[in-house]
């Protein structure tokens, strides 16, 4: 939505339209379904068709073919790719599960390798606990565990356990100065969200930027 809207505006003499081809059978199926409900609107009011349950398989001339046999015509395309271990982990001795991501326990240790820890996109917990989506809101939330457990690994002292939230806010931006915001069933949207959303994430940039007041 934010790329059409940077089209359209340095380029009104273009009929800018858009389509979203997901493998997925909904769009943000870990969402409530208000939130789902907000974004399909968006979608509709940014004229995106949603081509859902359906996965692409090459790019072509002009387009993207589908493992249907289909092929959908563009003249730009933006393919984002599921996330996968690092290519490098593969030359170490930690273990990984099927998708290439360091397997921990819940103190962020890595299983079978004491004092050796991971966290953020690189981790996955064991089978028994459902997968994280790779956002990095949990990778901010696991820091003060792992930033106590390795003090507290240099010193022989017990581990401190992490719970994943079961809810975590996302903001969703629109591309036309509104945002939509979900956690678990709960979703909303409008120009005080986008504003809100700006708020966020300058306050959140500026802590790493000199000076530092911490």
């Amino acid at each position: 939505m934010s790329v059409l809207a940077q089209l359209r505006q340095r380029r009104p003499d273009v009929a800018w339209k858009g389509a979203i081809i997901s493998a997925s059978p909904s769009l943000l199926p870990g969402a409530g379904w208000l939130p789902r409900r907000l974004v399909l609107r968006a979608l509709q009011r940014a004229d995106i068709a949603v081509h859902a349950g359906l996965r692409g398989s090459a790019l072509v001339a002009g387009g993207v073919n589908t493992q249907a046999g289909q092929r959908i015509d563009a003249d730009i395309v933006l393919w984002a790719t599921g996330a996968v271990g690092q290519p490098w982990l593969e030359q170490t001795a930690l273990p990984r599960n099927e998708r290439g991501f360091i397997s921990v326990n819940t103190t962020l240790e890595v299983t079978g390798h004491s004092g050796i820890f991971a966290a953020g996109d690189c981790a996955a917990f064991g089978q028994h606990t459902p997968p994280l989506p790779k956002a990095g809101v949990y990778a901010v939330r696991m820091g003060p565990v792992l930033a106590d457990n390795l003090r507290a690994a240099c010193h022989g002292a017990p581990l401190a356990t992490w719970e994943p939230p079961r809810h975590v806010l996302a903001l969703i931006g629109t591309g036309d100065g509104r945002a939509i915001a979900s956690r678990g069933a709960i979703g909303f949207s409008g120009r005080w969200v986008w504003k809100w959303k700006k708020r966020i994430d300058a306050r959140f940039i500026a802590r790493f930027n000199p000076p530092f007041t911490h």
